[in-house]
């Protein structure tokens, strides 16, 4: 599968779907940062079909950085700053490298998951 090889591989990191028209499996690091999720997934209609769903979303954390900031163990904002660059995926499939998902605790996920979750 290309989502495992491009794991496998020296980015480390695979994605299921390709990037949009003209778009890149990159990100430039400081706009991933200030990215927005209040103004992208602010309202029901972006959501999936789902009871939660039925509320517009208005999160405690502006941006991504912000969230990121807020959520210790799982990707400091200062070690995406260091980086020109990142791998990026825009929703669907994934993969990474057993190696980088353990550098961080579980805890770590488990926080995020419930950052990330409503209703």
């Amino acid at each position: 599968c290309g989502v495992a090889r491009a794991a496998a591989g020296p980015v480390g990191f695979g994605c299921g779907r390709r990037p949009y028209v003209d778009g890149s499996a990159y990100h430039w690091a400081p706009a991933l940062l200030a990215y927005s999720l209040i103004e992208v997934h602010a309202h029901a209609w972006d959501q999936a079909a789902r009871p939660a769903a039925a509320l517009d979303f208005f999160g405690p954390f502006p941006t991504l950085g912000a969230l990121l900031a807020a959520t210790p163990g799982v990707l400091r904002a200062d070690e995406l700053q260091r980086r020109a660059v990142v791998p990026v995926c825009y929703g669907g499939t994934f993969a990474a490298r057993r190696a980088s998902v353990r550098r961080r605790a579980r805890a770590a996920y488990a926080a995020l998951a419930a950052r990330l979750t409503r209703g």
